[in-house]
């Protein structure tokens, strides 16, 4: 069996920090201290950012063979001044389309246990989170040459952006809240069911 671990500790975020460099593009080295630690520099605020590892077996010994970043990402909601009528009319409430969603930053699991289904318990988790807290949408880039990070992922239910008929209002907050990356193509796994869904987006 696997085992997630939710409480995070330094040598956990060490080891992801060591981990997200073996595996993801050296322009991003920089970055993954910053989310290992929630921290914030030059714009980029990795605050509110979670880090969970996986072990295989449920015992208590070994180490994390296994990392994943993430995020919740809301709207904003902007504040009304009634005093002001301009503001009034300028300021609106984020449009009710516009979903809760979990961005999955970075996943990896170390090469030799690529083949032990961390990286799906990993998903699992975070999906189980996603729905608890009432997130609409999970949310990740791929590499566009990447086919077996797309193939991990198409197998546990996500599409790109294009093939879901995503809303425009739901697209510029992804754009905007979600980390952008040149290289990448956009994937999501819708959570509510899919009769409900169609209803939601007007088709």
């Amino acid at each position: 069996g696997h085992r997630v671990i939710k409480i995070v500790d330094v040598p956990l975020r060490e080891m992801s920090i060591k981990l997200f460099r073996s595996y993801f593009s050296p322009s991003m080295h920089y970055i993954f201290p910053l989310i290992a630690y929630q921290q914030k520099l030059n714009g980029l605020d990795f605050r509110s950012t979670q880090l969970w590892g996986v072990m295989l077996g449920d015992t208590d010994g070994g180490h994390p063979i296994g990392a994943v970043a993430w995020r919740k990402r809301k709207p904003l909601i902007p504040i009304q001044n009634e005093e002001s009528e301009a503001s009034s009319l300028t300021m609106r409430s984020p449009l009710p389309n516009t979903m809760n969603t979990l961005e999955v930053l970075f996943i990896a699991v170390w090469e030799n246990y690529r083949h032990t289904e961390c990286g799906g318990a990993l998903v699992e988790a975070l999906e189980n989170e996603a729905r608890k807290s009432g997130c609409k949408y999970m949310y990740v880039e791929i590499g566009r040459e990447q086919p077996l990070a797309r193939k991990f992922w198409g197998g546990l239910g996500f599409m790109p952006v294009t093939q879901v008929g995503i809303d425009k209002e739901q697209m510029i907050f992804f754009q905007n809240s979600c980390l952008r990356f040149a290289d990448t193509e956009q994937f999501v796994k819708v959570l509510t069911n899919k009769r409900k869904y169609m209803e939601h987006s007007g088709n």
